[in-house]
């Protein structure tokens, strides 16, 4: 079984890991919610609640407009 301290992120971040299940949610602040709404093999479909302002991305989505804001940034 692995402690608390295994559980890092790929920069070495200590992360928060919990056990939810199928209809169960977690809470970040008063705005957020992730809800797990379903789960398949080894996928999890999973909700979230937060205000308009909060974006919302997958992480690949997010690196790759990253990527593309460094490049515009470099060609000025």
């Amino acid at each position: 079984m692995k402690s608390l301290i295994d559980f890092t992120d790929e920069k070495g971040i200590v992360m928060l890991v919990v056990t939810r299940k199928l209809q169960e949610s977690v809470e970040i602040g008063k705005d957020i919610r992730i809800k797990i709404v379903g789960i398949l093999g080894n996928k999890v479909r999973i909700g979230i609640s937060a205000p308009p302002d909060v974006v919302i991305l997958r992480e690949e989505v997010a690196e790759r407009a990253r990527k593309i804001a460094d490049a515009l940034d470099a060609d000025r």
